[in-house]
């Protein structure tokens, strides 16, 4: 315990009519608390822990475990009553931060990873509902009574409400859910860096899942990596078209200023040309716009759908018109980082770490 939770409280308790003087740790008068009885020198129990976070976040006075608990939700406001036993995921970055924050073991299904391949998740045991994005149906059969999601393509958190499962959106995945999910999601993106909204989520699941010890740890441990990164400036004030081919069929994409990606060309020391548009995903990017901003160094994202190999995206590169006036091609300034690298999630770091790796080259 910390020193403040130890501190002696000298105090009078009145016991079946006498007036007893006695010294109480901070935790033994939270124990005579529960046990009713009856303290004439403090205004509340709830003195007990003045080092925990804010009310809102630790649950009502007394709660004793924390809840009901408030949690941002994706811009809005969440009340959790009681602490989650069964979890559902929908997208790769819930279920690899579910792993992180130590509650890997909560999760009963997950979802929604459209055939990405994930690093080794510990904790994890559950097996996959469907790769797509499961349906209402298909979320009551796991009999999960929580659901952590990117998107509601198939179901909405009201219906979920409804019948017992309460959903959380964390504010990492916020954009993902705004921009896909139509009239069913209710948020307000936050504009706190994506890799500070990460580290946000894993602690607030540390205290929703009991795992604070763990999250908290891998939280601090994700900014201390990307610190590490971002101070050595393996960039240098270069810039890069951070591109992709979503499959072998689809126009050529392109990175915004949103999401991990375009902070991790941030923290590399990276300018990226793209930068004024904010959006993550710029799927109907033009050809003529990359020309024109010609880049130094160009990024490719690979493997975002099965078989988009770096090879293969590069050679789709490569057979665009014009695509020899580029600085970056006529230098073979090319890196690259695959898709299940830039997820929210503190696994995405090692992505950021290749990165650097590739331009010390």
């Amino acid at each position: 315990p910390h020193a403040s939770a130890i501190r002696k409280i000298e105090t009078v308790i009145i016991l079946n009519g006498k007036s007893i003087m006695s010294k109480f740790n901070k935790f033994s008068l939270t124990l005579l608390c529960s046990a009713t009885l009856t303290i004439t020198t403090m205004t509340a129990c709830s003195a007990g822990n003045s080092n925990t976070s804010t009310s809102q976040e630790q649950g009502g006075t007394g709660s004793g475990t924390g809840f009901p608990m408030e949690i941002d939700n994706c811009g809005q406001k969440l009340v959790v009553e009681k602490r989650p036993e069964k979890v559902l995921t929908i997208g790769a970055d819930p279920l690899a931060q579910m792993s992180a924050a130590g509650a890997g073991d909560k999760v009963v299904s997950y979802s929604a990873l459209l055939g990405m391949e994930l690093p080794e998740l510990p904790g994890v045991t559950a097996k996959e509902l469907t790769s797509e994005d499961p349906s209402t149906e298909q979320i009551l059969s796991t009999g999960a009574d929580f659901l952590v999601a990117n998107a509601y393509l198939n179901t909405d958190p009201k219906t979920l409400k409804g019948n017992g499962i309460t959903s959380w959106v964390p504010s990492s995945v916020c954009d993902h859910l705004v921009a896909s999910s139509g009239e069913k999601a209710e948020g307000t993106v936050s504009d706190k860096p994506a890799l500070t909204k990460v580290q946000d989520d894993l602690k607030t699941m540390g205290r929703l899942f009991g795992t604070s010890e763990t999250a908290d740890k891998a939280a601090d441990d994700l900014m201390t990596r990307v610190k590490k990164i971002a101070d050595q400036n393996p960039g240098k004030g270069r810039s890069v078209a951070l591109l992709y081919y979503f499959d072998g069929k689809s126009a050529l994409g392109a990175i915004g200023d949103g999401g991990i990606p375009a902070e991790f060309a941030k923290n590399l020391g990276l300018k990226n040309v793209f930068a004024d548009q904010k959006e993550t995903w710029i799927n109907d990017v033009s050809w003529e716009s990359v020309l024109q901003k010609d880049p130094d160094i160009i990024l490719l994202i690979t493997e975002m759908t099965p078989g988009m190999d770096f090879e293969k995206n590069k050679e789709r590169l490569l057979a665009e018109k014009g695509v020899d006036h580029l600085k970056a091609v006529k230098n073979d300034s090319f890196i690259q980082m695959k898709y299940q690298q830039g997820i929210a999630a503190p696994s995405s770091v090692e992505g950021l770490e290749s990165l650097a790796g590739q331009l010390n080259q």
